[in-house]
């Protein structure tokens, strides 16, 4: 059986998201960016896919429409 929500290393969580994995652990330890995550044991950290999923669409940006040119 298979969870609902999947958990990812922070490798994992890093190339879902498209960033390097340090850059992962820089936002956990300074809070510049609010990524819930868990450690399991001493040094093994994990993500939830949608605590990622909810980065993501937080970071999506909607496209203006083209602006018109002005005819003279």
């Amino acid at each position: 059986m298979e969870s609902k929500d999947k958990r990812m290393t922070r490798q994992e969580a890093a190339d879902y998201i498209g960033v390097c994995s340090g850059t992962l652990a820089n936002w956990a330890s300074t809070g510049r960016v609010q990524i819930p995550f868990y450690k399991a044991g001493l040094s093994k950290v994990l993500y939830y896919k949608s605590d990622l999923d909810a980065y993501i669409e937080s970071t999506r940006r909607l496209q203006a429409p083209p602006r018109r040119k002005k005819t003279t």
